[in-house]
């Protein structure tokens, strides 16, 4: 016995069917996936594996960057204690860059102990900067890991690839440098903030500015006590979160304690900004995770607030000059007031002003859940957005897989890409957009060497060719002969497809005649390539033959010789 029912119409949604029979009855239940109508605050399903992009061996994707050619470059460590950094590539389409590193991972041990790339950075030379910090000795360092585009250490880079920079080898030996966040700035050099947490002075936060080629900038920062030449602090007992970078090459810091601190671009403290460097978010509990810099040079912070003892999301809006931004939200300060347990980590302003930010809160079911929120330009709640418009919504499991969002950004199609985890593996997935950025089915040229001097009626394969050049599975169709994918012993001749980095060969008959070409075209994409093979030439030189001489035969008759066969010549 079998049963059967329509499945619902809308996504993530279950329809059960029970059949009794007598006294014992069972059920079958069959369950929606994510359906994608083109909604902001829908998963995109045209993205990865039914909107999901995900790899194993690599952890939660710390930073995300998308790259000009639409590709996704993650950073994070590895499961279990984080003790590697690693760099994933995805397509634009959502698959594993297998062109780069090992199947599109790279992993770079480095200490004995936690190693987490905080940040990846997308050099102009196509090379890749990942930096984060490494525990060595029982005490952390800045570390810096170039990688070449190819997904392959630079050990151009101090010789191994792997930079590490102590803040002040000679003060305070044992303790922990925590790098939090990185950007590339205008000059070209890479700026590395986070803090310093040790026992005898608190929470110490830093600033360091590094060449590409690995250099500390010894002018940089003030030549704080604490710290060697090279170093900007704020002197005081603050531990950072994220930077951002203003116009004006001044860059802004936000503190785990609700601070937001501007340095000058040569990395003193700029004194003008806000009370003396330092805006303080006039609430208890703040942690201001995120930052960004918007029009007019304003600065958006993301994290949390404690408000009658529950931790809140929070958004906050400052003009350049350090004070809150009163056309946001009232006060410039927004805080999601329904949903408790908090917090947002990443946020993005999108081409129309509108403000989205990620993080994590207490869900309808009482557990934490991934949190997703959009504001309008002036700080209210999107009320287009989320469920019942309420301008936010609650991202559970799906397949019974949690989510969790850490970092953000912007597709060219407006649609948010979001790195994190799926289950126990480094997933991205995007909130919204379109069809996604259009995937590249255009190979690189390939082609096939010609074969001359076969024989005819042979069955003659070509050599290989890798393709290369597309993103996504490219459409393939043959004509005058077959093809196989990876060169096996299968050949067809119906349309099929390929992917990047698998080789593929054409088959033909040869022509029945000598000195004739046979020829047969692969198409891949758009791109086509040709295969010929031409006969040998036929051989028209037979092989000896003998008449017998006649003798006694009459005069003036007509003699006829015995008859030979011809043989051995082809044409």
């Amino acid at each position: 016995v079998c049963v059967r029912h329509t499945s619902a119409a809308t996504g993530e949604t279950q329809t059960v069917t029970t059949l009794t029979v007598g006294d014992v009855s069972s059920s079958f239940t069959s369950a929606t996936g994510l359906v994608f109508t083109g909604r902001a605050d829908e998963i995109n399903t045209n993205f990865g594996s039914n909107g999901f992009a995900s790899a194993t061996g690599v952890s939660q994707a710390l930073d995300v960057q998308i790259l000009g050619d639409g590709r996704i470059v993650a950073a994070s460590g590895i499961p279990g204690f984080d003790n590697a950094f690693a760099i994933t590539m995805y397509t634009a389409a959502g698959a594993l860059d297998t062109n780069f590193g090992t199947g599109g991972k790279t992993i770079v041990q480095i200490g004995s102990g936690n190693d987490i790339a905080a940040a990846v950075i997308p050099l102009p030379s196509g090379k890749f900067m990942l930096v984060g910090w490494s525990l060595l000795n029982n005490s952390s360092q800045i570390a810096l890991v170039r990688i070449n585009a190819n997904g392959s250490v630079d050990t151009t880079f101090d010789t191994d690839g792997i930079l590490l920079f102590d803040l002040h080898p000679a003060v305070n030996t044992q303790r922990t440098e925590v790098v939090t966040d990185a950007v590339l700035l205008a000059d070209g050099s890479i700026l590395a903030v986070g803090y310093v947490a040790t026992t005898s002075t608190g929470d110490q936060f830093f600033a360091v500015k590094f060449s590409q080629d690995g250099v500390a900038d010894t002018t940089f920062g003030g030549g704080d006590t604490q710290f060697s030449d090279g170093v900007a602090s704020t002197g005081g007992s603050v531990a950072t979160g994220a930077v951002a970078v203003q116009s004006t090459g001044k860059f802004v810091v936000t503190g785990i304690t609700g601070s937001v601190v501007r340095f000058n671009a040569d990395g003193t403290l700029d004194t003008a900004f806000g009370s003396n460097g330092t805006r303080t978010i006039p609430l208890g509990g703040r942690q201001l995770l995120d930052a960004l810099v918007t029009t007019g040079d304003k600065i958006m912070v993301f994290g949390q607030a404690s408000i009658s003892g529950q931790f809140r999301a929070l958004v906050a809006r400052l003009n350049a000059d350090g004070t809150l931004d009163t056309t946001f939200s009232g006060d410039g300060v927004f805080t999601l007031d329904s949903v408790a347990n908090a917090a947002l980590v990443s946020g993005e302003v999108l081409a129309d002003g509108d403000i989205v930010g990620l993080g994590l809160g207490l869900g309808p079911d009482g557990t934490n859940q991934l949190l997703y929120l959009r504001l309008n330009s002036d700080g209210t709640l999107d009320s287009s957005f989320g469920p019942g418009g309420q301008g936010f919504l609650f991202r559970g499991p799906v397949n019974g897989n949690a989510i969790v969002g850490r970092s953000t950004a912007l597709r060219s199609d407006g649609g948010v890409m979001v790195g994190g985890t799926f289950g126990s593996n480094q997933a991205l997935f995007v909130f919204g957009g379109g069809s996604g950025p259009v995937a590249d089915t255009t190979p690189d040229a390939f082609s096939f060497a010609a074969q001359t001097g076969v024989e005819p009626m042979a069955t003659i394969t070509s050599g290989s060719a890798t393709i290369s050049g597309i993103d996504a599975p490219a459409p393939v169709t043959v004509s005058g002969g077959s093809y196989s994918i990876g060169c096996g012993t299968a050949f067809i001749n119906t349309a099929g497809s390929i992917s990047s980095g698998q080789s593929i060969c054409v088959q033909h008959t040869a022509t029945i005649a000598f000195g004739a070409t046979t020829t047969t075209t692969l198409t891949i994409g758009s791109v086509v390539g040709t295969f010929t093979s031409t006969t040998r030439a036929g051989n028209s030189t037979p092989n000896d033959f003998q008449f017998t001489d006649a003798t006694g035969v009459p005069v003036s008759s007509t003699v006829m010789s015995n008859a030979v066969v011809i043989s051995g010549n082809e044409v």
